[in-house]
């Protein structure tokens, strides 16, 4: 039986929360990919992700490559990750603008509705401007998951998010061409 539903107010933001979550995945494929490759790095291939990819960085430094900018990118992108699929939005924007994103306000606000959810309150809530809280200046533990939703939807940092996993990967998919025959070897 098919069901006629309303239209989603936070379907546009989770369209775009979704395809950072899918780079962020992305991302951690490609690193345990990387040092399953990687003799080296092999023992951290299948355990916890931020010692995977120090890891990565480490070997990465001891063999001259990369810049230190682009091994800390990726470290830097392993927190991003996590507070990203954890839903911890306004950690995750913190971590995006240490990549280096420029995100906007989402100028989102919070409104708190007294009493009975009806049509009458929420527009007396609406109207009381004085008690609005706008919801970059909260925590994502203070504010509903709804509203940093969209504060992180208008802010941009989905879409900045998805870029710098991209840029990540891009720095593993490089290493991983650059790999020779000595770095997979079983003897290094």
């Amino acid at each position: 039986m098919n069901v006629a539903r309303p239209p989603d107010p936070s379907a546009p933001a989770v369209d775009l929360y979704s395809r950072a979550a899918a780079r962020a995945c992305v991302f951690e494929l490609k690193s345990r990919l990387f040092a399953d490759v990687v003799p080296a790095l092999r023992c951290f291939s299948r355990g916890n992700f931020s010692q995977l990819v120090t890891a990565i960085a480490a070997w990465m430094e001891a063999k001259s490559r990369g810049t230190p900018e682009e091994r800390q990118h990726l470290r830097t992108c392993v927190t991003l990750r996590n507070k990203l699929l954890h839903a911890d939005l306004s950690r995750a924007a913190v971590h995006a603008k240490a990549l280096g994103a420029t995100l906007s306000e989402g100028s989102v606000k919070q409104v708190t509705v007294p009493g009975k959810f009806t049509a009458e309150s929420f527009l007396a809530a609406v109207a009381d401007t004085a008690s609005h809280v706008e919801v970059a200046s909260t925590k994502s533990e203070h504010a509903p998951i709804f509203g940093w939703l969209m504060e992180s939807w208008g802010s941009g940092v989905f879409v900045e998010a998805e870029r710098l996993f991209d840029q990540a990967i891009g720095v593993l998919e490089r290493e991983a061409w650059a790999l020779t025959d000595e770095d997979t070897s079983a003897s290094t």
